[in-house]
Order: structure tokens, then C-alpha cells, then sequence
């Protein structure tokens, strides 16, 4: 009902012989599958067809406080100036205030392996520790203050100029 095995990537030679892990389990059926690591290091998860691969990072403590960690997702690589690895982005998922609320930081290295933090998502919304909101195409805009989107309140022009209020209104 459950196996790991190492699998040969191809044919083996003196010069060739990657390897990946397969892990493998099942329920009532044959073990199959679900997790595979490469000899590249790349981790593929497999699930049903409806599910797809689910990746769980979960934080068993019960007392958990402010600014503790439910789980990350590092990425981590050399920066173009030198061999130095560092993070160079992260998603975050963390407590705010008590266990009961979280979450969840998005992290970018900006000049360096150095994360800034660069948007925060929580049950209060989106925010934006700096920098802009920009759309890849054009003919977008935001819906600023409502529940059903129409042109009327669609911010997707700005300009800049001056006004002048009129005298003797």
C-alpha cells in the first residue's frame, strides 16, 4: 500500500545515472505515485484529476502569537553580481494578533538577498508596502467602492492639469 522507490531518469552509463525518488501510497487501490523528487531537485506533486497536487505546510503549535509562521515558500538563487545565495522572493503565511487570524505576505529582494515585503493579503484586503499598481494591458482600471463593477465607477483615466473655479457661481 505504500512504497518509495528510486527510479532511473534513463539509461544508466558510466557517464548518465540520474535518479529520482517516487513516493508512493494508495488507499484501497495499488500504491501509485504522488510525490516524485528529481535528481535536479525538482518536487512534483500528482493528485486525482479533479484535486490536483495539494501542498500542505502546517503549523501544529497551539499557542501560537503575533508574527509567528503557519508556513513559507522560499525561493532562494545567486543575484547577477555575485555567488552569494540568498532569498530572493517568499510567500508567507502568518499569524496577526492571535492564531485565530493570519495572513499572508508576499516578499521580493530588491538590490540584494535582502526580502521587502511588497504587499500584505488579510481579512481587512490588499495593501502595498511601496511602489505601484500598473496593468499589462490597456483599457483596465479599478472599481473603487463597490459591489457591482459597471463604466460608471471604473477609475481608468487620470490626468493631470488645473482648474480654476469659476467666479460668480
Amino acid at each position: 500500500s505504500a512504497a518509495i522507490q528510486a527510479v532511473a531518469e534513463g539509461d544508466h552509463s558510466s557517464s548518465s545515472n540520474a535518479t529520482k525518488l517516487s513516493f508512493m501510497t494508495g488507499a484501497s487501490e495499488a500504491a501509485a505515485e504522488k510525490m516524485s523528487l528529481s535528481s535536479a531537485g525538482v518536487l512534483t506533486l500528482v493528485g486525482a484529476s479533479t484535486t490536483g497536487g495539494t501542498l500542505t505546510l502546517e503549523n501544529t503549535d497551539t499557542g501560537g502569537a503575533a508574527n509567528d509562521y503557519f508556513g513559507k515558500l522560499i525561493f532562494k538563487g545567486n543575484d547577477s553580481s555575485s555567488s552569494a545565495s540568498g532569498t530572493r522572493a517568499s510567500v508567507e503565511g502568518k499569524v496577526t494578533g492571535n492564531f485565530g487570524s493570519s495572513q499572508i505576505d508576499f516578499l521580493t529582494a530588491s538590490g540584494g538577498a535582502a526580502a521587502s515585503r511588497i504587499a500584505t493579503l488579510s481579512p481587512d484586503g490588499l495593501s502595498l508596502a511601496d511602489g505601484n499598481i500598473t496593468f499589462e494591458g490597456a483599457g483596465h482600471g479599478i472599481h473603487l467602492g463597490v459591489t457591482s463593477a459597471n463604466a460608471a465607477n471604473l477609475l481608468d483615466d487620470y490626468e493631470e492639469g488645473t482648474w480654476t473655479i469659476p467666479t460668480g457661481a
